[in-house]
């Protein structure tokens, strides 16, 4: 569940309109955007309701895209917004950094309580010191690759690390169609781990 762009906006509606027809009331979720019959809702509670929905319906891990609109042309929320909704779950945040140089923030991201980060291999000129860094703390580190990079720059990390994410689509977006090329890259990465005994998780 990546929570990010228009595929979010879509499944956020869609959680928050089942939960409403279920309970009957969206006071029952949201009591607080309710003054004097006028409805006040703040984004982040919306997020931090729909993430409370998603840990009782059995979701273990969510995918937190972050973007700078530097490294990629959007821009969506940072380390403040992933604490707030830690705060109200036990499922694993898998932190996406689309960002320039992430090797700037990690602390941030380590303290917000990220599970695993997962930095583009193109976003900075520091990415073995920064997985290094990342499991240093404690948490799993990733990489990923964008869909023109070729996925055997990834091989020389890979016991550097717990998982790669291989994109499909150009990060930045959502609602984009998949790039059937990219789906070479996930038998060629999971044929070299097998042959070098590499275990990994592959996300995509």
């Amino acid at each position: 569940y990546p929570l990010t762009g228009g595929l979010t906006q879509k499944i956020v509606q869609s959680v928050m309109e089942n939960a409403i027809e279920e309970a009957g009331a969206l006071e029952e979720y949201l009591p607080e955007a309710y003054a004097n019959g006028v409805k006040l809702i703040n984004a982040l509670d919306v997020l931090t309701k729909v993430d409370e929905l998603l840990d009782k319906a059995g979701v273990d891990m969510l995918q937190v895209d972050v973007m700078d609109g530097i490294f990629v042309p959007n821009i969506t929320f940072g380390a403040p917004v992933i604490s707030a909704i830690r705060k109200h779950s036990n499922m694993v945040f898998d932190v996406h950094l689309m960002i320039d140089r992430p090797e700037r923030y990690i602390d941030d991201f380590v303290k917000a309580g990220a599970d695993i980060i997962t930095i583009h291999i193109e976003s900075t000129d520091k990415v073995l010191e920064t997985l290094r860094y990342i499991r240093s703390k404690g948490l799993k580190a990733a990489i990923s690759v964008k869909p023109n990079t070729p996925i055997e720059e990834a091989f020389s990390y890979l016991c550097e690390l717990d998982m790669v994410l291989i994109m499909t689509v150009e990060p930045g977006f959502g609602g984009q169609k998949l790039i059937p090329e990219t789906l070479q890259k996930i038998k060629a990465l999971k044929k070299y781990c097998i042959e070098n005994n590499i275990n990994i998780d592959i996300e995509v």
